[in-house]
C-alpha cells in the first residue's frame, strides 16, 4: 500500500507515541485522522502542527473507546469527510501499576474496557468495514508487556495479552483482504519520574544499550503500511530486550 493518499485513523494521537506516529504519516503524505478522549486542547494543538506541516488541517475526532457508539460516531465522520478508511493504528491505551493483591474490580475492569474491549469494537466497526471495501490495514500498538506479563503490572499486561490475541484472529478473519499486525515497543519515552538508577537499571536489559524513542514505533507503522506480505504477526520494537 502507498502511504501517500491513505486515509489513516490513529486512536489517541494528541500526544507522546501517538502524535509522533501522526506527524510521521502526514510527513509521507497520508490524510491522518486524529483522536483524543481526554487531550481535546492537545489534539488541536497536534492538528495545528500537522497543518503547519502539510498545510492541510487533519479532522480530530473525540470520544471514550471503550464504548461502541463511540467507533460508530467515527466511522460515520470519516465517511462524509473522507469517503471511508484506509488504514487504522490503534493507539489508544491506559496504563499502570498495580500492585496484584489490591486491585479493585473497578481497576480490573478500566484497564480491559479500554485496552481489550475497545480495540474489539473498533475491530468490530473498521475490520467489517474494510473487509466490505476489500482492502485496509490494521496497526495496533501494543507492548511487549502482553508477552512477559510484568508481575507490578499484571491486569495491564493481560489487557495487552488480550489485545494481541484478538489482533491476531482478526488477521485470520480478514485475510486476505485486510492485514493486521500489532507493534509491541519496549521502554520508550520512560516516565516523567523515572530517577537515574531506575534509568540506568533498564539500560542494562536491553541489548543496544538505549531507550526507544517515539519515532522508532512510527518508523514500524510506515513499514507496515508499506508491505503488503506482512500480516498476524507482533513486531517486537524494544531494543532486543525480549531476548
Amino acid at each position: 500500500m502507498e502511504i501517500s493518499g491513505c486515509r489513516v485513523l490513529i486512536t489517541g494521537s494528541a500526544k507522546r507515541v501517538g502524535k509522533v506516529i501522526a506527524l510521521e504519516l502526514a510527513r509521507l503524505g497520508a490524510a491522518v485522522i486524529l483522536h483524543a478522549f481526554k487531550s481535546n486542547e492537545a489534539a488541536a494543538a497536534a492538528a495545528s502542527e500537522i497543518e503547519a506541516l502539510t498545510s492541510c488541517r487533519p479532522l480530530v475526532l473525540s470520544g471514550d473507546i471503550s464504548q461502541r457508539e463511540t467507533w460508530t460516531a467515527m466511522d460515520s465522520e470519516i465517511e462524509k469527510h473522507y469517503g471511508g478508511l484506509d488504514v487504522w493504528v490503534h493507539n489508544a491505551s491506559v496504563f499502570a501499576a498495580t500492585p496484584f493483591f489490591s486491585v479493585s474490580d473497578r481497576e480490573w475492569q478500566h484497564f480491559m474496557d479500554v485496552n481489550l474491549k475497545g480495540a474489539f469494537f473498533g475491530a468490530q466497526v473498521f475490520g467489517g468495514e474494510m473487509k466490505k471495501k476489500g482492502r485496509g490495514k490494521i496497526i495496533a500498538i501494543g507492548d511487549v508487556a502482553g508477552e512477559l506479563i510484568w508481575p507490578s503490572y499484571i491486569p495491564y499486561s493481560v489487557s495487552r495479552a488480550g489485545m494481541h490475541a484478538l489482533m491476531k484472529g482478526l488477521a485470520r478473519l480478514l485475510a486476505p483482504d485486510v492485514q493486521v499486525n500489532v507493534i509491541a515497543p519496549g521502554p520508550v519515552l520512560l516516565p516523567e519520574n523515572t530517577d537515574d538508577a531506575e534509568r540506568q537499571r533498564i539500560l542494562e536489559t536491553i541489548p543496544l544499550s538505549r531507550i526507544g524513542e517515539p519515532e522508532d514505533v512510527a518508523k514500524a507503522v510506515s513499514f507496515l503500511m508499506s508491505n503488503d506480505f506482512v500480516t498476524g504477526q507482533v513486531l517486537r520494537v524494544d531494543g532486543g530486550r525480549s531476548l
